[in-house]
């Protein structure tokens, strides 16, 4: 049984620096805390494949984070096509992948550092000659563990009992 784990550890931190080798372009969005908000993007003025990662670390756990994306393509000659969003990171068994909507969620992050993937394609049309380039833009946000606060009602319950011990206690030892 410890020969499979140490097979399977040994086989994600072989696949780790793979993954980060196929990145076109890397940025860094920092470290994100419990409540937390960045920018992304890229824009393009020729045709190509892309693999853009951005890389951030989460400084708290346990965490979720949230991606939206959106395409602009203001070109008569170029077509931006994203294929994926991915999310991989020192504590995910394996990368998550979404092919493609414009926004997900995942939850239960520890803290650690991760990589997300935005890919896809932009294609010459020959539609026309203008050119004011093709992107896509997108926001990451984090949020921590919410910490329940106490209703009055509770806090009133807790200090009418606690009252109440006290009474009690009182008039036992006299």
């Amino acid at each position: 049984m410890k020969l499979k784990s140490l097979a399977l550890a040994l086989a994600l931190c072989a696949s780790a620096p793979a993954m980060a080798a196929s990145c076109t372009s890397t940025f860094s969005l920092g470290t994100l805390g419990p409540s937390s908000l960045r920018f992304f993007g890229n824009d393009f003025g020729s045709p190509q494949s892309f693999n853009d990662c951005y890389t951030f670390t989460l400084s708290q756990a346990p965490s979720s984070a949230t991606t939206t994306t959106i395409e602009w393509d203001w070109s008569n000659r170029l077509n931006i096509d994203l294929t994926s969003v991915s999310l991989s990171g020192s504590t995910l068994l394996s990368q998550v992948n979404d092919l493609f909507s414009q926004s997900w969620t995942f939850g239960g992050l520890s803290a650690g550092n991760y990589i997300l993937q935005v890919a896809g394609n932009v294609i010459d049309t020959h539609n026309g000659s203008t050119d004011f380039g093709v992107g896509y833009g997108g926001m990451l946000t984090t949020s921590g563990a919410v910490t329940p606060v106490p209703e009055p009602e509770s806090l009133a319950m807790l200090a009418l009992g606690f009252a109440a011990v006290v009474w009690g206690a009182r008039r036992k030892s006299s």
